[in-house]
């Protein structure tokens, strides 16, 4: 995941991305490096549709650059919340649930080449796997792709305009027993209608 927050640090302000989440925490990639012991307060806007959460939370483990590279890792901080509301706290929690369920679904994406990015950044940031095509003539073999078939698609609209074969891809799409929702406007809409198709609340 690439989920974005803001850290009020020693340092002073600092936008991060926490890429990985749990109970009681999150890894924060960050090129800016804060010692272990660090006290932050940090901030971030959930994907229930309700003001922000906020609290405070403490440097427990850190990957730097150098550490990072050789194995692969991705630099940054591990960060232990250590002082939450209640209700952030109940918050949290149903949000790492949904992102616990998203980790494990694939979802598949017709769509143009800038488009594509923007759905793909959009699901990625919410812990979807995602694999996506700018071919028509791909989609359905990517359905399958790796002997495990996706657990939902998603086709742009404007993708779809030229050859107006989005009802057919449906077809295909669900008949291999693939839910698929074309989407037009807002690519943040994505994770919303994914997480529609695929029940996760």
């Amino acid at each position: 995941m690439a989920w974005p927050l803001c850290l009020g640090t020693p340092r002073g302000a600092l936008r991060a991305e926490a890429v990985d989440i749990s109970r009681d925490g999150m890894f924060v990639r960050s090129p800016h490096p804060l010692g272990l012991g660090t006290e932050v307060q940090f901030s971030t806007v959930l994907d229930d549709d309700e003001p922000p959460i906020a609290g405070t939370a403490r440097v427990i483990r850190c990957v730097s650059e150098a550490d990072a590279s050789p194995g692969g890792l991705t630099p940054g901080f591990g960060l232990q919340l250590v002082a939450t509301s209640d209700a952030t706290r109940t918050r949290w929690l149903a949000f790492v649930a949904r992102i616990d369920q998203r980790a494990g679904r694939r979802v598949l994406i017709g769509a143009g080449p800038a488009r594509l990015a923007e759905l793909q950044e959009a699901l990625t940031a919410a812990g979807y796997a995602v694999t996506g095509t700018t071919d028509p003539g791909a989609l359905v073999q990517l359905a399958g792709a790796g002997g495990r078939p996706a657990d939902v698609a998603l086709i742009d609209a404007a993708w779809l305009a030229p050859t107006a074969s989005g009802p057919c891809f449906e077809t295909v799409l669900t008949g291999h027993g693939i839910p698929c929702a074309v989407l037009s406007g807002d690519a943040r809409r994505a994770r919303a209608v994914v997480d529609a198709l695929l029940a996760i609340t």
